[in-house]
């Protein structure tokens, strides 16, 4: 198994609240981590991974679906990301996440999760 801990800290955000952070380990290997943030009426998305587990897509897209439908069902404001707009994969893997475009720059993009 490629995933032996998962550690989600924080709740559902407030005003006060600072959000959610996830760390993905396996075993004592830090594979990657990430959060979501209040941002005043919206929720911001943040991800940083390693090499390993970037080489486990598939993995790592249901882990992060699982992720994300739990807290916006739990959370009644949008979930928003920036996405560097000359970064191809990682704009093709936020709309695979169901993340729409709502917004760019010459570069960045901003997006939008739409449903879960």
């Amino acid at each position: 198994m490629l995933f032996r801990s998962l550690t989600v800290m924080g709740g559902t955000p407030t005003t006060d609240d600072p959000g959610v952070a996830f760390t993905l380990f396996d075993g004592d290997k830090l594979l990657g981590c990430g959060g979501l943030v209040p941002m005043g009426d919206t929720v911001g998305a943040w991800l940083e991974l390693s090499d390993e587990i970037r080489a486990r897509p598939v993995t790592l897209h249901r882990l992060i679906r699982r992720i994300l439908a739990v807290q916006k069902a739990t959370w009644p404001m949008p979930i928003v990301a920036v996405v560097r707009s000359d970064f191809a994969t990682a704009r093709k893997w936020i709309e695979r996440l169901g993340f729409e475009e709502n917004g760019r720059t010459d570069e960045l993009i901003r997006y939008e999760l739409r449903g879960t």
